[in-house]
Formats: C-alpha cells, sequence, structure tokens
C-alpha cells in the first residue's frame, strides 16, 4: 500500500523533498522576475514588483525555507516591520534583516511553489529604482540545516531577471524629472567639433607651453640616452623603460642625452612656480633637459615627456619649452574597496593611470558596513571576520551578504590586503609620487568592524578571558537604542562611551603608522565619519554615564581620536565634512588639537541647502578638499540611461564633460541645474540657505579637489575602470590646470570658451589619451556613437570622443566593417547599426541602431540597449 501512494505522490509530483534536495530544486527552478512599475505615482518611493516561478517538474510544498535577496531601497518603508510583513499577496511575509538585505519566508497558508503558477508580490520601495543596476543580482535560498545556493536565474551580472526598463514612468525618478534616455538628435546636439587630431598634447594641460610646430626630435636608442639624476634613481629608470633608450650616469660624446635636475627654482608664476610638483623642460635636437624642484617635479616633467612620445608620431616629438606647475598641492582620486573588493592589482592599475596624470594622493577607503579590507595585526578577526560575507545569521564568522555578493565568501563581497600586499601598493605608489590616505570610517559605518569584535569578545569570553574579550569592543552590550542607518543598517555606530573603543583606535593607528613606516610614512590619519544615524547612542548606558547629550557624543569622540593621533606624531586628521561638523556648525577648531585638520566635502547638493559647508570650513580654520558630489562622484551614471551602472541620489548624471567644467575657484558657478535637470536660481537658492563667501585670508584654506568612485554597484574590475576612466582625467586637468575660460566672468563669453575647452579635451582623449589607457589596460567607458545620413546617402557618425573608431553593418549586409568619413550608404539600405570600440579594437560599446527614411534622414530607434556579447564578456572579466 505505501509503495502504491509512493508511486503516487512521484507521478504527482508532491513528494516532500528534504531540505538540501528542496534548496538544490529551488536554486536550479525558480525563475525570478525583477519589474519595475512606477517612480512617477508614488510619493517619496515607487512601485515594483517580484514574481517567482517555479519551472520545474513538480510542486514544491515545503514551507521550511527562507529566500534573500539585496534590495539597495527599503521595502514598504512606512510599515514597521521588525517581525516581518506581508509581501503584497504572496501568501509570503519580508523581513527587514540588516543593511540592503531582506528575506522571505512562506506565510503557513502559502499554498507552495506549484509547476509553472507564478507567485506574486507588488510592493512599494523608498526612493526611486530607474537602472538596471539598481537591481543586485545573486539572490539564495536556504533552510534550517541546508547548505545556501544561489538561484539561478539570478546568477552573475547579466541581470537577465530584470524586466524591461523603457517606460517615462520607469526611467523617470518623479514627474519633475526632465532627464530621459539620449537618442541620436541628443547626442548629435551635444557633439564636439571633430578637430581631427588632439589639439592638446599633454594632459593635464602645462601652464604655459611653447611647442615647435615644425621642428621635431626623433628620440631612439641609437642617439639617445637618460642621464642619471642625483637621487632620481626611478624617474631615470622609469624613462628609460618608457622611451626604451638606455639610461647612464654620464652623458657619452656622440650621445643626445636627457638631463634630469632637482633644482630649487623654477622660472613662471610667482606664486606657484616652487610648489612641490613644479618643472621646467626644454627640448632641442641636441638635448632635452628636465628640471624640477623636487623629484615630484621631475617626475611630472618625465610624464609630460612621455605624453609627447606616445602621443606623437614616430617617436618624434616636438622642440619647444614648459613652464609647469599643479593649481592644487592636492590632487586626489578616492577608491572604495570597503563595499566590494578590488585589490592590488586593480590597485596598481589605477595607480599607474593616476601617476600619468599628475594626480599625488590615493584615497584608499578601507572599512565600511560591508567589509574591513586591510589586515591589522594583533585584530585578526577583522580579516577572518570583518573581510568576509556569507550566510551566517550569527555574524560571528563573516558579515552576511550585502550589495548582491551571495551566500559565498568567494566573490567580490570577500577579500582584503594583506600587510605584505598593502606594502607593495605603497611602493608602488610611493616611486610615483602618490601619497596612499588609507581610511577607517568611525564611528558611523562600522558594522562589520563591530561584528568582528564582537567575535573577539565571544572567543575570549568562552576561553574564560573577560579581560581579552573586552579589550577591544566596539559596542556596549547593554545598549537598547534603535535606529536605521542611511544604508539601513541597524548597528553600525561604534560607542565613544568606552575605553576599548579608544583602545581600538589606537592600535588600528599605532600597527597602520608601522606598515608604512620604512616606505611612506604616514602622514594623517583618516576617520570617515560621516553619515552617523541618528538614534545611535540615545539608550546606552556607557553614554549615560558620560553626561554628554547624545548630539555632541560624536564631537567628543572626534576631539579624543584627535589627540591620540598628535600622540602618535601624526600632525594631520582627515574626515568627510560630516565628521567635522554638526549640522552648518564646525566642530571647535581648537579642540582638535592636530596642526591641520582637513574636511572633504561631498554633499553640495544645491537645493538641500549644504552648498555652503565647503567655505564655512574654510573660515573656521579647517583645510578643504573639494570633492562635490554633484560633479566628482564617478559612482554616479554618465548618462540618463537605465544601461548605465551606479547611483544617483546627488545628481541624475556626471559626463565626463561636467567634470571637465568643475569650476573649484567659486563654488557657486557650479550651480547650474538640480537633481531634476532643472535650472536652479541661485539668488533664490542663496537668499533660502545662503550662500557664505570664501574669506581672503581663507582661500589658502583650500587645498585641493579629489574625485571618488563608492563601490554599491561595482563589482568587476572592467566595471570600476568604466566609472572611473575616462572622468579621471577630467578631474586631473582641473586639478592641476587653471582653465582660462575660469578668469572670466559669467556669461556667454565664458561659456563659449569652456565648450571650446571641452572640444579640445575630448578630441585630445579620443585622438591621443585613450589609446594610452589601453595600453596601461585600463576598460574605459566606450560612449555610444551617434549618426546622421545627407540626402546623397553619406554617413556621418562619430562619439562623444571623436577619433574612437566606429564599426557599422547595415540590413542588407551583415558584415561588421570600419566606418570611415568618406562612406556612402547604398539607396537600398534603410537600418544602419553603428558600434564604438576601443582604439585598439579589442572592446565593444552597446549597438545603436539607425532608421534611414527615403529623404536620407536617420533617427534612432533603439538607443543603447543591445549590449554585444563581448561587452557582456569584458564586463565580467
Amino acid at each position: 500500500m505505501w509503495l502504491h501512494l509512493l508511486l503516487l505522490l512521484c507521478a504527482s509530483g508532491l513528494l516532500a523533498l528534504s531540505n538540501n534536495d528542496a534548496i538544490d530544486y529551488l536554486a536550479e527552478n525558480l525563475k525570478v522576475k525583477y519589474d519595475v512599475i512606477d517612480n512617477m505615482n508614488i510619493d517619496d518611493g515607487f512601485s515594483a514588483k517580484v514574481t517567482l516561478t517555479n519551472t520545474g517538474d513538480r510542486d514544491i510544498m515545503e514551507k521550511d525555507w527562507e529566500l534573500y535577496f539585496n534590495n539597495i531601497r527599503m521595502i514598504e518603508p512606512d510599515k514597521i516591520h521588525p517581525n516581518g510583513i506581508e509581501f503584497g499577496s504572496s501568501g509570503l511575509m519580508v523581513h527587514h534583516v540588516n543593511g540592503v538585505l531582506f528575506k522571505l519566508v512562506p506565510k503557513a497558508d502559502f499554498g507552495g511553489f506549484k509547476k509553472s503558477t507564478p507567485v506574486e508580490a507588488v510592493f512599494t520601495s523608498s526612493a526611486w529604482m530607474v537602472a538596471y543596476t539598481d537591481v543586485m543580482p545573486n539572490w539564495y535560498i536556504t533552510a534550517p540545516e541546508g547548505t545556501p545556493k544561489t538561484i539561478e536565474a539570478t546568477k552573475g551580472e547579466e541581470l537577465g531577471f530584470v524586466g524591461p526598463i523603457n517606460k517615462e514612468e520607469q526611467w523617470k525618478r518623479s514627474k519633475l524629472d526632465q532627464y530621459d534616455p539620449y537618442n541620436n538628435g541628443d547626442r548629435i546636439s551635444m557633439k564636439p567639433v571633430d578637430h581631427g587630431e588632439a589639439p592638446i598634447p599633454i594632459i593635464p594641460t602645462p601652464y604655459n607651453m611653447d611647442l615647435s610646430k615644425d621642428t621635431t626630435v626623433h628620440i631612439n636608442r641609437d642617439e639617445w640616452v637618460v642621464v642619471k639624476g642625483n637621487e632620481l634613481d626611478f624617474e631615470t629608470q622609469y624613462l628609460s623603460e618608457k622611451l626604451g633608450i638606455d639610461q647612464v650616469d654620464k652623458l657619452p660624446s656622440g650621445k643626445s642625452g636627457i638631463m634630469l635636475e632637482v633644482s630649487d627654482f623654477v622660472s613662471g608664476d610667482p606664486i606657484n612656480s616652487n610648489m612641490s610638483g613644479a618643472y621646467q623642460m626644454a627640448i632641442e635636437s641636441s638635448g632635452i633637459s628636465i628640471t624640477g624642484v623636487d623629484a615630484a617635479g621631475v617626475f611630472y616633467g618625465v610624464q609630460s615627456l612621455v605624453a609627447l612620445y606616445e602621443g606623437g608620431d614616430s617617436s618624434r616629438i616636438p622642440t619647444g619649452t614648459i613652464i609647469d606647475f599643479p593649481r592644487f598641492e592636492y590632487r586626489g582620486q578616492h577608491i572604495d574597496i570597503g563595499r566590494n573588493f578590488f585589490g592590488k592589482d586593480d590597485l596598481i592599475r589605477i595607480v599607474d593611470a593616476m601617476s600619468m596624470y599628475k594626480l599625488n594622493k590615493l584615497h584608499l577607503h578601507v572599512t565600511d558596513d560591508e567589509g574591513w579590507r586591510l589586515e591589522i595585526p594583533g585584530l585578526p578577526e577583522l580579516t577572518e571576520v570583518a573581510s568576509q560575507r556569507c550566510h551566517d545569521m550569527t555574524g560571528m564568522n563573516c558579515i552576511m551578504p550585502q550589495l548582491g555578493s551571495g551566500p559565498r565568501d568567494d566573490t567580490v563581497g570577500s577579500g582584503y590586503l594583506t600587510v605584505a600586499q598593502y606594502k607593495e601598493l605603497l611602493e608602488h605608489a610611493n616611486d610615483r609620487h602618490i601619497e596612499v590616505i588609507p581610511e577607517f570610517d568611525v564611528p558611523g559605518h562600522a558594522h562589520a568592524a563591530i561584528h568582528a569584535m564582537l567575535a573577539r569578545y565571544h572567543k575570549y569570553k568562552e576561553a574564560g578571558n573577560m579581560t581579552a574579550a573586552e579589550q577591544y569592543l566596539l559596542t556596549d552590550l547593554n545598549d537598547t537604542s534603535e535606529y536605521l542607518s542611511v544604508q539601513y543598517f541597524t548597528d553600525n555606530a561604534i560607542n565613544p562611551c568606552m575605553q576599548s573603543t579608544y583602545d581600538f583606535m589606537e592600535h588600528v593607528i599605532t600597527e597602520t603608522i608601522e606598515m608604512h613606516k620604512d616606505i611612506q610614512p604616514l602622514k594623517a590619519f583618516h576617520f570617515g565619519g560621516d553619515e552617523q544615524p541618528p538614534g545611535a547612542w540615545t539608550a546606552s548606558p556607557k553614554c549615560d554615564e558620560m553626561d554628554i547629550d547624545t548630539q555632541y557624543l560624536k564631537a567628543d569622540f572626534v576631539y579624543k581620536l584627535s589627540e591620540i593621533v598628535k600622540r602618535h606624531g601624526l600632525e594631520k586628521i582627515y574626515g568627510w565634512e560630516d565628521g567635522l561638523m554638526n549640522g552648518e556648525t564646525p566642530y571647535n577648531r581648537s579642540r582638535i588639537v592636530n596642526d591641520h585638520a582637513l574636511a572633504y566635502f561631498w554633499d553640495n547638493v544645491w537645493e538641500w541647502g549644504r552648498g555652503q559647508r565647503s567655505y564655512i570650513m574654510a573660515n573656521a580654520g579647517f583645510q578643504v578638499v573639494l570633492s562635490h558630489a554633484t560633479h566628482l562622484y564617478f559612482d554616479h551614471p554618465y548618462e540618463p540611461d537605465p544601461n548605465e551602472r551606479g547611483y544617483y541620489w546627488a545628481t541624475r548624471i556626471i559626463p565626463t564633460q561636467k567634470t571637465h567644467s568643475y569650476a573649484p575657484d567659486n563654488i557657486y558657478e557650479n550651480m547650474l541645474v538640480d537633481g531634476n535637470g532643472s535650472p536652479i536660481n541661485r539668488d533664490d537658492i542663496c537668499q533660502k540657505y545662503g550662500c557664505v563667501p570664501l574669506e581672503e585670508d581663507a582661500k589658502h584654506n583650500i587645498v585641493g579637489m579629489q574625485g571618488q568612485v563608492w563601490g554599491e554597484t561595482i563589482r568587476t574590475s572592467a566595471q570600476l575602470d568604466y566609472m572611473v576612466f575616462p572622468r579621471l582625467l577630467a578631474l586631473a586637468e582641473r586639478a592641476w590646470h587653471r582653465a582660462d575660460w575660469e578668469k572670466l566672468g559669467e556669461g556667454i563669453e565664458r561659456d563659449e570658451a569652456r565648450d571650446e575647452d571641452w572640444d579640445n579635451f575630448a578630441n585630445s582623449l579620443g585622438y591621443r589619451e585613450l589609446s594610452r589607457l589601453d595600453a596601461l589596460g585600463v576598460s574605459y567607458r566606450i560612449p555610444p556613437p551617434f549618426a546622421s545620413v545627407e540626402a546623397s546617402g553619406e554617413l556621418e557618425a562619430s562619439t562623444e570622443h571623436p577619433g574612437l573608431p566606429i564599426d557599422i553593418k547595415t540590413d542588407i549586409d551583415d558584415t561588421w566593417v570600419p566606418y570611415t568619413k568618406d562612406m556612402v550608404l547604398s539607396p537600398s539600405v534603410s537600418t544602419v547599426f553603428l558600434k564604438s570600440k576601443s582604439t585598439d579594437g579589442a572592446r565593444e560599446g552597446l549597438t545603436v541602431t539607425l532608421d534611414v527614411s527615403i529623404s536620407g534622414s536617420a533617427h534612432v530607434t533603439v538607443s543603447c540597449v543591445l549590449l554585444l556579447l563581448t561587452s557582456v564578456l569584458a564586463l565580467l572579466k
């Protein structure tokens, strides 16, 4: 009888499975679909639908499972759901776990996953979702005693489970949003003039450059050598390798030499000409001299010579002179390796590119809620626990999955730099005159560190060693405070009322100083300090003992930290702007005991009233690095297209041109459009919030500018390069060179001069600099092409960076061929397909489809929606 029943159950597909079998089955057969429905008609949020369909051959009636996924927006934000809430009408409950991690569990009356029967849930989330990459991959399912498995339909970077985003209510964030995906006409209206060559031979543009158009020098191994300069071994070797010529101690007779020298004077601007990095170069047929005020200046002169050589014709460079110096002392690029980990090789590639363009600060964001990425001797839990992401509800073995990392610890969500790797990075950067600035983000953004020290606490407590257990504890175990950070963490603020917190910080500082000591002595400690969650510590007994109002606890933490930093010989302390001020009020500068306190200003969204903070802080005696999110956040999209990667909280887009047009001398001149793309009335903003002027005696406190790339949506090396390049080159241009248009008063003349400068820069990218990045192995963004067809059939095509190769094919010939400027289409052609390529032809961008009418006019019907297989493979490498 029982055998007969078993056969019936098997035949009907209702056989109960073990937990592992059920998990395996669902991971393989559960189809997931995520659809954005509407961003425009939900107050402060959007609606979406998740559909789960069993595509297998049996019903799954088990209810002892949990499905985990990352959603970057809070689900049903208006409903309190500590114990879960109904997930639409799906029969499932949704729980917020922590951060952007959510889980689905079946209700008691859930009808199971029946064959081919979709389970649907329509829900609302906070803010907006207008890009495919807003949806995180690698959803997974698990059960008690089961092994978590990633759902096949959500694996990898293709995001094929995300539904089309092709309607206005899907790609607009609200009814006020002025942005639509660009079409062919949009791109044509924004196109730079194609000069057919690179008008700027060196990026960043030198202060004064007088190069001959007629006379050149041919550098070759037979006739030229590099003569070693005193204490310039690396600069000599670098130039020798780049030019392919020998290095010698003394110039032999019959040879032309490149002479490298450090001198205490470089002619030029009396204010800047003797600052670190200044150099002058003379190029003559008999020899070349490069003189810098320091080794950094010599190196930058070397880079300028290499730029002329690599971008020139057959190793010929023009004769002439260059006098050059940096605009700002601080010229930085920030890389976030805390959210997702990028290792030594990726960082060295970026350092190489930074050095080519005379950037000199690598701000390395090594810790965040989602991970701790630098080995700290004496605290193994920081790498054993805090650097790993996996499915572990206890949090004692790893950090729970975030940002699409999935349940395993072998993805980009896990990893760290060993001491040896970090030292290798330091050596590589130091040779190239780049200071590495590691940032340890506290007191907020510390979820990973908190859990690592809790794991340490429990380990030593179980061993009966309470002294060791509590030595570096970062949380008050009796704290019942309830809060939610900006990224939805409930436990990410270290407690400033415990001595163990300061012991932890001192240990980190001490070990970091030790790592730097023999390579590049640490000059500053960067503590981050941003986005402390409101409500933290309000119910901490330890903080009650302090008798300090909760709102002042972070300031007290900073004052105490500054004393530790100074005690260890560091005269500089760095932090994000909100780490050094309360609202619009800077912390008491006199209580920060370091000689220099430097703030990075990022939160300048004009319509939010925070744009004046840079000048408030500079006027109060703080040094300032301009890091404005509206122009310098390279994790934001290049275009308002659903296919473009990146967050967009500060502004919808940051194209390379926007970074290039940034005006650091007067930050209010950048107040042009709001986040929706509507023009800003500067007078209205200044009247409502204030526009504090920069005082004359505080101008020296604006020490530089920096680009930022945050890693939430970036999971591969190619994606990292895509977001950073070529925007990094525009950053370098503005940080080093003050353009002539910046000196003009606002108006039409200035706008025209700025646009002409961009045309020259864009041509120099396409005709010169991008090929140099290809040689370096950088997977920069390849912009989509645009085209028009004349009545004669002549096809005119280009890209945002003129000079990039373009391939085309038509509906009557399926063969891709290189586009040439004399190309004429057959009258029988009705559709043209175009794709831009890297300068070496190894990578391809998105394919654009152009419909050609009988009259010869053309328009794009499908704009940037087809990713070719090669593009996908490039992003997956």
